[in-house]
């Protein structure tokens, strides 16, 4: 089971796992490579795709090499009751393959025994071990659910062992119990009964047998729902020797709750990666549902992230029984794409003031990533700013405002030219008396002296320009700038250009 009901059947409704050992059982090569994908041929069997599996590589002759990844599969809740499942498993390998087919059983309770020993009591079934009078005379007439009842073939006198394991079918049906009793098969005989059984009159409430004692024995009876029975199993020679035997019951006479398979619903999806050449994750799901309100776990195969282009994706939906329902859509990933323009061709500002320019921003097909932007190109002591700030991922057409600030003029206080006029004399004069009372040997440093601080004096007075100045920035009239917007999602870039005039 996967992981079903938990009572260790494969029943209707139920999801289940396949393990299967592959042996290389000839040749002169390992076995190489390995891969195998499975399938069925029975209805109301679904392999849960996509059903393939590899294997470790096999050397010559050897056995027990396991598929590597699970295989599993669900039976619908419809499921012949004991139906065994029939499957092929196709293995390829390096130079060659082979089809290998198998036989899995299912809604079937094992109940391994040696008689005379109590039974362990399983899903509803109460067991009893003891000594009946007499046994069943073996006619070779089977029971059967199509034909009139048999009628009791009457009784051998004698002491003979016996197991009986009683329960109440749950639905009415055709009810085959089977009996693998290997080499005790000529020495074990099984038979029903309804409503009850009793040791001491075998005769009592017969329902059916198998008729003769062979290894594996079977034969049919038909229930009806909330009615007891029960299967007895009982030697034919006294028990002298101990046997060991395998007891079958359909457990769908036990357990008529049919689970219910889950619904996968899917969509196909188309997604933007968030760089060029990209990868992205995405989902398929589209509602799907439990008709019984289970709670699913879902699975994608391949499960993601997806690279760019049309991605082939299985939707797995799965309730508590293991119960599976499959479909398929498709994942497109495009790579992203915009555009930006700048509505005006030109702008204009004057020196602390601002220009607005409207940057549009266009998806094509569309961005996965935040877009930021930009602006180069600006003037000296200029700033520019965007609202909103960035662009989200997703987003549709956008009116992006862009606002070029510039600085204003710097105005400071300088002395007047009349002031450096006013001292220029007296400071010319200064020096002329320090030439003049200087000795001969320090008149020729005192000129020197005397010459760079009339150079500065002049710099000072052609400086000047009145009371006030500016000190930055300084445009030139009309100048103009043609200025650069980038925006930037992941990995892809885009620009727009403008001019900014300044007067």
């Amino acid at each position: 089971e996967n992981p079903g009901n938990g009572n260790g059947i494969i029943e209707a409704g139920e999801g289940a796992r396949l393990t299967i050992p592959l042996k290389n059982s000839g040749g002169v090569k390992a076995a190489t490579d390995v891969t195998a994908t499975l399938t069925s041929s029975t209805a109301g069997v679904s392999v849960t795709r996509p059903g393939t599996s590899a294997y470790a590589d096999l050397a010559v002759g050897a056995s027990g090499g396991n598929n590597l990844s699970p295989f599993s599969f669900t039976l619908a809740p419809d499921y012949p009751c004991g139906q065994p499942a029939d499957f092929t498993l196709t293995v390829n390998f390096t130079g060659g393959s082979r089809a290998l087919n198998f036989t899995v059983p299912t809604g079937l309770l094992s109940i391994t025994n040696t008689l005379g020993n109590k039974p362990a009591e399983t899903l509803g079934i109460a067991a009893a071990t003891g000594i009946q009078s007499g046994r069943i005379n073996r006619n070779g007439v089977v029971s059967s659910c199509s034909d009139s009842a048999k009628s009791f073939p009457g009784a051998i006198s004698g002491s003979h062992a016996f197991d009986s394991y009683t329960f109440t079918a749950c639905r009415s049906l055709c009810l085959e119990p089977g009996l693998d009793s290997g080499a005790s098969g000529v020495n074990l005989l099984e038979s029903a009964y309804t409503p009850t059984y009793g040791s001491s009159d075998i005769g009592a409430n017969y329902a059916g047998d198998a008729g003769l004692s062979t290894n594996l024995q079977s034969f049919g009876i038909n229930t009806i729902a909330g009615t007891p029975y029960t299967i007895v199993v009982s030697d034919v020679a006294g028990n002298s020797t101990p046997n060991t035997y395998t007891l079958t019951i359909p457990a769908c006479a036990l357990n008529c709750h049919n689970n219910q398979l889950p619904e996968a619903v899917a969509h196909d999806v188309t997604v933007i990666a968030a760089n060029v050449g990209g990868t992205v994750e995405a989902s398929i799901e589209n509602g799907s549902y439990d008709p019984e309100g289970d709670t699913l776990t879902t699975s994608q195969t391949p499960p993601g992230p997806y690279p760019v282009g049309v991605n082939s994706v299985i939707l797995t939906v799965a309730d508590s029984q293991g119960a599976a329902d499959q479909t398929t859509a498709t994942v497109t990933v495009l790579n992203p794409g915009f555009t930006l323009v700048a509505t005006e061709a030109s702008v204009s500002a004057t020196a602390g003031g601002s220009a607005t320019q409207h940057i549009i921003f266009t998806p094509a097909p569309g961005i996965a990533a935040a877009l930021n932007l930009t602006c180069r190109n600006l003037p000296q002591q200029a700033a520019c700013s965007f609202s909103p700030a960035t662009v989200p991922a997703g987003s549709g057409a956008t009116t992006v405002n862009l606002t070029i600030s510039l600085a204003a003029p710097a105005v400071g206080a300088v002395p007047a030219c009349n002031v450096y006029a006013g001292w220029l004399p007296f400071t010319g004069l200064g020096f002329v008396g320090i030439t003049i009372m200087a000795g001969p040997r320090r008149r020729k440093a005192a000129a020197i002296v005397m010459g760079l601080v009339g150079i500065a004096a002049l710099g000072l007075l052609i400086s000047c320009g009145g009371g006030n100045r500016t000190t930055s920035p300084v445009f030139s009239r009309s100048d103009t700038y043609a200025i650069t917007v980038t925006g930037a999602s992941g990995n892809l870039s885009r620009t727009t250009t403008f001019n900014l005039t300044i007067n």
